[in-house]
C-alpha cells in the first residue's frame, strides 16, 4: 500500500519524464553518486527550498501555508506543465527536526494528507508534493529535485522511488 501511495504521489510533479526505470532527469543535484543534497539553512524562507525547474513548468499560484500542520512558516506552488498537468509543492519550515520528521511521516504514511502524497525531510524543512495525475509519480519526483534540499540520489535513499527503481 505504501508503494502505491508514494506511486500516486510523484504524478504530482510534471517535470520531463524520467530517463530511465532507476534514474530520473535533470535536478538540482544531477550528480547521483552524491546522496546529500544542500541543507537548507534552519531560518532560510520556505520560497527558497520549492523547486525552481528550469523548463517545462511554470508556477501558476503561490501562496503562504503550513498553520495546519504546525509549520511556522511555509509556501505552497502550484506548477502547470505544457500538458496542463498540474502538481503542487509545499515546502514547510517545521519548529524542530523531530516536528519535521512526524509530518513527513504522517503524509507518507497517510497518503494524500493535505492533498500531498510524498514529502520528505531535510533538516527542519519538510518538501511535499501532490497531484490528482496518477500517471505522474516520475514526473512528481523530478520536480522535487530540483528543490535545493532534494536530489535525486537523497531521493532514492529515502525510498521515494518506491519499486520503480528496480525496473
Amino acid at each position: 500500500m505504501r508503494r502505491r501511495r508514494v506511486l500516486r504521489l510523484a504524478g504530482l510533479a510534471t517535470v520531463t519524464a524520467a530517463a530511465g526505470c532507476s534514474e530520473l532527469s535533470g535536478g538540482s543535484g544531477s550528480d547521483t553518486a552524491s546522496a546529500i543534497a544542500r541543507r537548507p539553512d534552519d531560518d532560510a524562507p520556505p520560497r527558497a527550498v520549492l523547486p525552481s525547474p528550469e523548463r517545462g513548468l511554470e508556477i501558476v499560484g503561490l501562496r503562504t501555508t503550513g498553520g495546519a500542520v504546525g509549520a511556522n512558516a511555509g509556501q505552497l506552488a502550484t506548477y502547470e506543465a505544457d500538458d496542463g498537468t498540474t502538481f503542487e509543492v509545499a515546502a514547510l519550515r517545521m519548529e524542530t527536526e523531530s516536528d519535521a520528521t512526524a509530518l513527513a511521516s504522517r503524509i507518507r504514511e497517510q497518503g494524500r494528507f493535505y492533498g500531498m502524497d510524498v514529502a520528505v525531510r531535510h533538516g527542519v524543512f519538510v518538501v511535499a508534493g501532490g497531484t490528482d495525475d496518477a500517471d505522474a509519480h516520475d514526473r512528481l519526483l523530478t520536480l522535487l529535485s530540483y528543490s535545493e534540499a532534494v536530489n535525486r540520489a537523497f531521493i532514492r535513499n529515502n525510498d521515494l522511488l518506491g519499486g520503480a527503481a528496480d525496473g
